[in-house]
């Protein structure tokens, strides 16, 4: 567990430059250890802002506020932070055709939990308990919203074989934080009925959260403010699609299997009639999920960008021989998932790295 990034102030230009890192490992605590070129921090979107302003990169009243002395001021560390999110709980209830019985049409618990089913997965590693009924379907979609001539879509709809009711609230009740009442309310009606889930998911967020310190603790989790639809569009924009997804379960194909969204309104949205903007509005309010794509708290940009955090070479302003690589460095989120392009941002970091230390960068 990193707690700090060492620095050599004995410098004639007076910008400090990374050294080192000290460390804890097991009980052992101020470890040290050095490098002879420069400090590469991959710690991601949470944590990599978290060891700068450990380290006293920063915005300088927060990190006085917390008793940190100040040695970069940088005031970008920790904004811009963008995820991308989703509406959680839209559960559409299903009926089988007889062909499909007895497994059915979608993933229920009990069902597939059977000695036969834990025997392939422990023994051959195959069967149904090896199969992840979520995601097992994509859709890029324009709302009203988008841009339909930059062919550029602002809606990604993920499709799942299962509802929040499918496993009795083993996994997905605690995953996403729903209280025992709201499980008991909305979903304990329904409990391993066949249903599957449309989750739709916000691809270009307008707002805007950050990461702040607890405290000067490295042991300290670091406090999320995530500021989800502090935008209004933001919201507008996942209702639209949450009913795009709604129109698909009215199609033909569905409705071979009878599709039906569940009509049991979450707590605090049943005054609003079932499906309407004013429904989805609330529903989003009440039940929005991370995808877990955080990105941005270490802004790359021009020097004269004040909340730039990172040169285009990814290099901290303000101090020499350190560099972040991770997600935390795009300045906006990518209309996508995020792994596919901080697996580019490594390898072009890569290429950078080994240029600027004249090593040839020989082509794939």
């Amino acid at each position: 567990m990193v707690d700090k990034i060492l620095f050599d102030d004995n410098v004639q230009d007076g910008v400090p430059r990374a050294v080192g890192v000290s460390f804890k490992r097991f009980s052992l605590t101020g470890i040290k250890v050095f490098a002879t070129k420069e400090i590469l921090l991959s710690a991601g979107a949470v944590n990599s802002p978290q060891l700068l302003m450990l380290s006293g990169i920063g915005p300088p009243a927060h990190l006085l506020e917390k008793g940190i002395g100040v040695r970069v001021r940088s005031p970008g560390v920790g904004s811009n932070l963008q995820d991308h999110i989703a509406i959680g709980g839209a559960t559409y209830l299903i009926k089988s055709p007889p062909s499909m019985r007895p497994s059915g049409a979608g993933c229920v618990l009990p069902r597939l939990l059977t000695l036969n089913t834990l025997r392939k997965f422990i023994f051959d590693k195959s069967g149904p308990m090896y199969g992840l009924p979520t995601t097992e379907a994509m859709a890029f979609v324009n709302t009203k919203f988008a841009n339909y001539s930059e062919d550029w879509p602002d809606i990604q709809l993920f499709f799942a074989s299962s509802g929040d009711n499918a496993d009795g609230g083993i996994f997905g009740r605690r995953n996403n934080g729903i209280t025992d009442d709201y499980y008991a309310t909305v979903f304990e009606p329904i409990l391993y009925k066949d249903s599957f889930t449309i989750l739709p998911l916000l691809l270009r967020p307008k707002s805007r959260g950050w990461i702040e310190l607890k405290d000067a603790n490295p042991m300290s989790h670091p406090l999320i403010r995530p500021n989800y639809f502090a935008d209004r569009r933001d919201l507008e924009v996942i209702i639209e699609g949450a009913k795009i997804g709604y129109e698909l379960t009215r199609t033909p194909s569905f409705q071979k299997f009878e599709s039906k969204l569940h009509d049991i309104s979450c707590p605090g949205c049943e005054e609003f009639p079932l499906a309407s903007d004013d429904w989805w509005r609330c529903q989003a309010r009440h039940y929005t999920m991370t995808i877990y794509h955080p990105v941005g708290t270490c802004k790359m940009g021009p020097p004269g960008d004040v909340e730039a955090v990172v040169s285009p070479r990814l290099n901290v302003y303000g101090v020499h021989s350190l560099r972040v690589i991770d997600a935390s460095i795009m300045p906006t989120i990518v209309s996508g998932n995020t792994n596919a392009p901080t697996i580019m941002i490594a390898e072009k970091a890569a290429d950078m790295i080994k240029a600027d230390w004249g090593i040839p960068v020989i082509p794939p």
